[in-house]
């Protein structure tokens, strides 16, 4: 017989959205519990992130004479144009927006992460003005330094957390989702969560395609739980595929290889075709886009079709052209 916990709020994923979800629901008095199938903060995308978006720019940051709803609506056209947000709720991403600059900011500041200031207090985003982004100091370190604090956080208020714990199923009673079945693959037990609310905190779906651009441990299987138990999905990640790889080793999956500059400098990474020619670079090709992927995507396209590269390969980026000190000074994280 297996064991069953009971608890107010069940949350599964212990990424960004997952962390915030059960800190957000302890503050309302809720008695919460975390699974986590690898740990807290060191099994989903949030570690790779580097920089944060910094959100739908106030006066503060208005420019060209435009009021903050002129330049608001001027950021979503831009987003919707360039940045593929037409796939998204936008209603929801203005939401998202102001509760990234009235909440969750103040609270990583409060937790200890350290944003840049002016000399009259103004938090210093950097990038540009039209999409500007917070970084913690020393970058390559913002995903692991947010998610650290966190952890620290969530373990201090003794929250209960089962971690390298899988969740194998959402259980069900008159539609909705009261429980999930959990196997602790470390000790080999199998036990029960019982709640009155359940959040799906798991991330985007890589395992759906063959080869993706998400890291190992993202999966498709919260998306798999809920559509088996019928549940409702809000708030739903899609799969971006990046044009991404390494030459050497080769790897089923592509890694997390952007094309956007280096943070501190204007430096970016090239794409090469099998015979070793470049068929993109962002400042050359794109200087001024924020997010280049669907060019990235045009110009592999012709590389394909000239015979040059394959969509599952044949191709790959590189950083060796970039001075080995810009990369040391603002892409290294030391091993700790």
């Amino acid at each position: 017989m297996a064991d069953v916990i009971e608890t107010d709020v069940l949350v599964i994923g212990g990424g960004a959205a997952g962390t915030n979800a059960v800190l957000k629901a302890a503050d309302r008095g809720a008695k919460t519990m975390m699974v986590v199938k690898g740990l807290i903060g060191k099994s989903g995308c949030s570690i790779f992130a580097s920089t944060i978006p910094f959100g739908t720019p106030t006066q503060e940051w208005a420019v060209d004479d435009m009021s903050p709803e002129e330049r608001s609506r001027h950021r979503l056209v831009f987003m919707v144009r360039y940045y593929n947000h037409y796939l998204a709720d936008q209603e929801y991403c203005r939401r998202l927006d102001a509760y990234m600059r009235t909440e969750f900011f103040g609270d990583l500041e409060r937790l200890g992460a350290y944003w840049r200031r002016d000399d009259s207090g103004r938090i210093q985003p950097t990038g540009s003005r039209r999409t500007p982004n917070l970084v913690a100091h020393k970058q390559g370190a913002t995903g692991p330094a947010i998610l650290d604090k966190r952890r620290r956080e969530i373990l201090r208020r003794d929250i209960p957390v089962h971690e390298e714990c899988a969740v194998t199923s959402l259980l069900t009673d008159g539609g909705c989702v009261v429980a999930a079945t959990v196997l602790d693959y470390r000790r080999g037990k199998f036990f029960v969560v019982t709640a009155k609310s359940v959040i799906l905190a798991t991330g985007h779906s890589d395992y759906l395609a063959t080869r993706s651009t998400g890291t190992r441990e993202q999966s498709a299987d919260g998306v798999a739980m809920a559509l088996r138990a019928g549940a409702e999905l809000a708030n739903l990640e899609i799969q971006w595929w990046h044009t991404s790889d390494v030459l050497e080793p080769k790897a089923w999956m592509r890694f997390h290889l952007y094309p956007n500059p280096l943070m501190g400098t204007q430096e970016t990474s090239r794409l090469y075709n099998s015979l070793g020619e470049m068929f993109y670079e962002q400042k050359t090709h794109s200087p001024g886009a924020s997010a280049p992927y669907t060019e990235q995507i045009r110009r592999l396209s012709r590389e394909v079709a000239a015979g040059k590269a394959r969509w599952d390969g044949g191709y790959h980026s590189g950083y060796d052209h970039i001075p080995a000190e810009i990369t040391r000074t603002h892409q290294h994280r030391p091993r700790c």
